[in-house]
C-alpha cells in the first residue's frame, strides 16, 4: 500500500491496493491492538495530526506508543517499507 500510483499497472489495481487492502489492514490493526486501544489510537492520531501531515513512520510510531506490541508481521503483509 505504500507504493505510488505509478507503480500499479491500472487504476483498478491502485484503488484495490489503497482502499480495499487499506480497510483490511485497519481491521487487522484493530484486532491486534484491541478495540478499545484502537479507538484510543484513532483519537490520539486525529488530535496529534489534525493541523499537519502525518507520515507512515508517524502513524506506526503512535501505534507503538499507544500499544507497545510488535507490528512487524502486519507491516510486512501490507507495506513494502519498514516503519
Amino acid at each position: 500500500m505504500d507504493a505510488t500510483i505509478y507503480d500499479y499497472g491500472t487504476f483498478r489495481a491502485y484503488t484495490n491496493a489503497v482502499y480495499f487492502r487499506g480497510a483490511y489492514f485497519l481491521d487487522e490493526l484493530r484486532e491486534q491492538m484491541g478495540y478499545g486501544n484502537f479507538s484510543k489510537f484513532l483519537k490520539a492520531y486525529a488530535a496529534r495530526f489534525a493541523n499537519g501531515h502525518a507520515t507512515s513512520a508517524d502513524f506506526f510510531a503512535l501505534a507503538r506508543e499507544t500499544v507497545n506490541i510488535n507490528y512487524d508481521t502486519l507491516i510486512a503483509k501490507y507495506f513494502s517499507g519498514s516503519y
